[in-house]
């Protein structure tokens, strides 16, 4: 089974994230066993405490594990803030598996 947790924070960036993608969630993780596998500002791609910020868990039924092997296989990627500035201006190769924001990492 494949759990996703999406979080909403209350930062500028978050209130930015909200409003440009029409969206409750600002953030979006993989539950595993170990913590929250995602991509944050700070630290790019990770895997973090559960308890970090306060959220609300999904999940899908599907075999977790080669989507979690891919998405470990981009542990130590930076975080992607050429796409908060693509979403805008449409000018973003989204390509690009050379770092990550969270919901693109978990698409």
């Amino acid at each position: 089974m494949i759990r996703l947790r999406f979080s909403t924070a209350f930062t500028p960036a978050d209130c930015f994230v909200r409003f440009a993608t029409r969206s409750s969630y600002s953030h979006v993780d993989f539950i595993t066993d170990n913590g929250l596998l995602g991509s944050r500002p700070a630290g790019g791609v990770m895997v973090r405490p559960f308890e970090y910020e306060p959220a609300m868990v999904l999940r899908a039924d599907a075999d977790p594990e080669p989507v979690l092997t891919a998405v470990r296989s981009q542990l130590g990627k930076p975080y992607d803030f050429t796409a908060v500035v693509g979403q805008l201006l449409f000018a973003r190769d989204w390509a690009s598996t050379a770092r990550w924001f969270c919901s693109e990492l978990v698409a």
